[in-house]
């Protein structure tokens, strides 16, 4: 059995899908409750000048970055995977239908042309288990200072990028 497969059964999203859910959950839970404070900081909703249709499309400021290292960031994911997201989603008031609808949204967009893995060499275990280690160690102290939740999400986009073929 394919590891593609395996997800399939096991309705897993894929590693950078299951990041992309992460990121998301902690937009949401920030843009909803302005808790954590220094993550509240970072995210800057986007407010057009003039009326606009798009004024009322609950968008966040996207920043422009030159370095990869910068495209790791939370303040540059969060606002680009945010936009990403359907309005219809975006719009959800709890955390538990936000994560419903996401998690769904996710599973239809991973499906939509990919490669049976996805493009990542699950061969490469170590890395696994050194993203879920790092998953459970942003959500663990998902409280805590900006350097833990910054660092973590670095480190993991770190350890996916040593995942692609």
């Amino acid at each position: 059995m394919s590891s593609g497969d395996l997800l399939r059964k096991l309705h897993w999203l894929p590693v950078q899908s299951r990041i992309e859910f992460k990121i998301a959950c902690i937009t949401h839970k920030v843009l909803t409750t302005g808790q954590p404070s220094y993550l509240n900081t970072l995210l800057n909703h986007c407010t057009p000048p003039h009326t606009l249709r798009s004024g009322n499309q609950y968008l966040l400021q996207h920043l422009r970055v030159s370095t990869e290292f910068a495209k790791r960031s939370f303040s540059y994911l969060a606002p680009k995977l945010w936009n990403n997201i359907p309005l219809d989603i975006r719009l959800c008031s709890t955390p538990p239908t936000f994560k419903r609808h996401l998690k769904t949204y996710l599973h239809r967009e991973s499906k939509k042309g990919c490669h049976p893995n996805h493009g990542y060499n699950f061969a490469n275990f170590g890395s696994i288990c050194k993203i879920l280690s790092l998953l459970q160690r942003a959500v663990k102290y998902q409280q805590n200072s900006y350097y833990v939740t910054h660092h973590t999400l670095s480190m993991l986009l770190h350890y996916l990028g040593k995942l692609k073929n």
